[in-house]
Order: C-alpha cells, then structure tokens, then sequence
C-alpha cells in the first residue's frame, strides 16, 4: 500500500473513533494530516496538510471536528 493511502486510511480511522483531536495534539502528526490542530499556535502545520491535500484534508470538504459538531447538534447525529 502506498505511504500517501495509508495516512489517509490512518486518518479516516482516527476520525472515525473521535481520537483525531486528541492525537493532533502532537505536532508531529499535523503536516501528514492525520491529525486536527486543536491549539492555534499549530494552524500552520496544519495548514501545510491542508493546503498539500494530506490525510484528512485529502477531502475537498473536510472540516474540522469542532466545526461538524456545531453544524450537526447532538440531537441530529
């Protein structure tokens, strides 16, 4: 499997069992876009995923975590 797929395979993983912000809190992971920056001061590795289409971003419409969950109440998930 090629390392590209595997990072968003990691990544879709990670959001799926909701711990995508709590790895993100290692700045490390953000450049690969496995993780979500939940600190500020990390946008700009983040950005760096983002803008490359890495892991997570590697979808058009990726959000942030924060942001679907005011998008999508607890009510309507």
């Amino acid at each position: 499997m090629q390392p590209a797929r595997l990072l968003n395979l990691a990544a879709a993983l990670a959001v799926a069992l909701g711990c995508a912000q709590a790895i993100g809190q290692n700045p490390a992971t953000l450049p690969l876009g496995v993780a979500v920056a939940a600190d500020r001061r990390l946008f700009d590795l983040q950005a760096e995923a983002r803008s490359s289409g890495r892991g997570l971003w590697a979808d058009p419409n990726a959000v942030e975590p924060w942001v679907w969950r005011q998008v999508h109440p607890k009510g309507d998930r």
